[in-house]
């Protein structure tokens, strides 16, 4: 079933079974340390990616902010455009 990762796990010189278990255990364990450390490289790399997506999102809500502040300024309210026989004014 493993044939393909066969020679990745085999000892480049010959061991007793003793050996080669420490030798497999060993792999394995280093295996495991650099499958972690790639881990969390990826999510340190995908934290910074949020992070600057956020800082973008924050750029453009500040932006729409202003624009709002600035057409509320422009624009007249509606409770001082209508006419008090207006039927729409309470």
């Amino acid at each position: 079933s493993n044939t393909k990762y066969q020679n990745r796990y085999e000892p480049e010189i010959p061991m007793t079974k003793e050996q080669e278990a420490e030798w497999r255990k060993e792999a394995r364990k280093q295996r495991n340390r650099d499958s972690a450390a790639a881990s969390r490289n990826r999510v340190r790399n995908r934290i910074i990616e949020l992070e600057s997506e956020v800082e973008g999102w924050k750029t453009k809500y500040t932006v729409l902010l202003q624009r709002i502040n600035i057409l509320e300024k422009a624009t007249p309210s509606p409770s001082t455009t209508r006419a008090p026989s207006d039927p729409g004014h309470s």
